[in-house]
């Protein structure tokens, strides 16, 4: 998971480090906003581009819409004209039509639906750039959605170790409260508490500061697992 802020014009566009790697973006669009994301690719890499909604009352009539701009692009379909495109560049529009059904994603977990995807190849080594913009038949009021980018899934020690606290910025996005994202945790925490105290006499006792650590340690992991 990936969070972008700021990233409202081509000299802020939020950089996407190695585009072959599978990053799921979570952010809102406001109003009559348009996002930036870059992509530094080199000729004939593949580019895999998604765009998705959440299953969210207030996003029912918002539609995003993606467009790649990059060099040694043909023109395909019409841009906005609040859409910055760098000199010599050209764009391909993405339609997006809401899917019929949702779709079930296990890893979050969560529910959204597919507005649009693209899957081509960099005509010219260079920097890209992809432009999201509400559609023309959209409510207007801006809404959230999701930028998965990248097809590779691969984890470093470190973002396998920060999963589960980026998770709870998906569950926001998707519209779920603190309470709701937080209440599992803390009925294992208040489990594993009772069962301490319960049998303090012929547990607790025996326990060194590593076993005790231990014993956090795993209802932590099952908290994080009713989550």
């Amino acid at each position: 998971p990936d969070f972008p802020s700021d990233n409202t014009s081509l000299a802020t566009a939020w950089e996407i480090h190695d585009p072959a790697k599978s990053w799921a973006i979570y952010t809102e669009l406001g109003a009559g906003q348009v996002d930036y994301y870059s992509l530094d690719l080199g000729q004939g890499d593949r580019i895999f581009l998604n765009l998705i909604v959440p299953v969210m009352e207030r996003d029912q009539d918002f539609l995003p819409v993606m467009a790649l701009l990059g060099p040694g692009i043909v023109d395909q379909g019409l841009l906005p004209g609040d859409v910055e495109v760098p000199d010599g560049y050209g764009h391909i529009v993405i339609e997006s039509n809401m899917a019929d059904e949702p779709t079930y994603e296990a890893f979050s977990p969560g529910s959204f639906y597919n507005v649009s995807w693209y899957d081509g190849v960099a005509p010219q080594a260079g920097a890209y750039y992809v432009a999201v913009y509400e559609a023309e038949i959209s409510a207007g009021d801006g809404g959230n959605y999701g930028f998965p980018v990248g097809y590779t899934e691969s984890f470093t020690l470190e973002e396998m170790v920060t999963i589960p606290f980026s998770l709870v910025g998906v569950y926001i996005w998707q519209g779920e409260s603190y309470w709701m994202i937080f209440a599992p945790l803390v009925v294992m925490m208040l489990v594993g508490a009772i069962v301490l105290v319960a049998r303090r006499d012929d547990v607790l006792e025996r326990m060194a500061a590593f076993h005790l650590a231990v014993y956090i340690a795993g209802v932590f992991v099952l908290g994080s697992a009713l989550i």
